[in-house]
């Protein structure tokens, strides 16, 4: 009992980043190499933090994201 607010806030951090993973992946589809499209690199690089953020907290490493506007990229 003396544990349960820890355990009860580190779970709905774990379902909040388990939230975002899953928005994320529903971005994703199968590729299909005769389209191309314009993508945002930075909404690249901030799910890509998203989800290993938190095994840095837990190496104790601090990811900074300071991200500047850039133009959309064909791929």
């Amino acid at each position: 009992m003396d544990n349960l607010d820890g355990l009860l806030a580190r779970a709905d951090e774990g379902l909040r980043r388990i939230q975002q993973i899953v928005r994320n992946l529903r971005g994703l589809r199968p590729a299909d190499e005769s389209e191309l499209k314009e993508v945002d690199v930075n909404d690249g690089i901030a799910s890509t933090l998203q989800v290993i953020r938190p095994r840095a907290r837990e190496a104790r490493v601090e990811l900074a994201d300071a991200l500047a506007p850039l133009p959309p990229v064909t791929c």
